[in-house]
């Protein structure tokens, strides 16, 4: 019975959990700010300038500009 009961509950918990994942918005909040590469030594800072403009810097150097305009699939 108790195996029954704890089954019926973690189902439950993981339907609200994967529901909650499913109203989130994509958002690309994540990959701003500044990555180290241990491998290379250096540290690579990732700007959002708004909504479809990107920078990339090496310190001060701009290494890659990206916008949505060369990478959305139409």
């Amino acid at each position: 019975m108790k195996k029954i009961v704890f089954t019926i509950l973690a189902l439950g918990f993981s339907l609200i959990v994967l529901s909650g994942c499913q109203t989130r918005e994509d958002s690309s909040d994540w990959l701003q700010g500044d990555w180290y590469s241990k491998d290379w030594n250096v540290t690579y800072t990732i700007i959002m300038q708004n909504e479809d403009d990107w920078v990339i810097k090496d310190g001060e150097h701009t290494i890659a500009r990206c916008s949505q305009e060369y990478t959305e699939q139409k």
